[in-house]
């Protein structure tokens, strides 16, 4: 998980030009992963789920260093909402779409 958020906060891509802050998209990327996360997990599961989640930003987080977001941000967010929950293992966090991989500049 750890290297999945190095990939995410790669240099790669231009940058975008969206009328919310870097830090602001960064947070949306981590509220999306995070109902993803608890939509595929089973109905009895997802508070601790949401909970697992939860720690993991605050652990893993760099929002606050985030100084932009690329134009592939939303072929990230696209990515997030077809992910699929069949790869999904019951109480783990879902793997980072390929198209999140270096989609914010610190």
């Amino acid at each position: 998980m750890v290297l999945a958020l190095c990939l995410l906060l790669g240099a790669l891509g231009c940058s975008g030009s969206d009328s919310t802050t870097p830090h602001e998209q960064c947070m949306a990327f981590q509220s999306a992963y995070c109902s993803r996360a608890i939509e595929c997990d089973v109905p009895s599961d997802r508070t601790d789920q949401a909970e697992a989640c939860d720690f993991f930003w605050q652990v893993y987080s760099e929002c606050d260093r985030v100084t932009e977001a690329t134009l592939r941000l939303p072929l990230c967010m696209k990515a997030l909402d077809g992910l699929s929950c069949d790869s999904v293992s019951p109480g783990a966090l879902p793997d980072f779409p390929g198209d999140c991989s270096g989609i914010f500049y610190e």
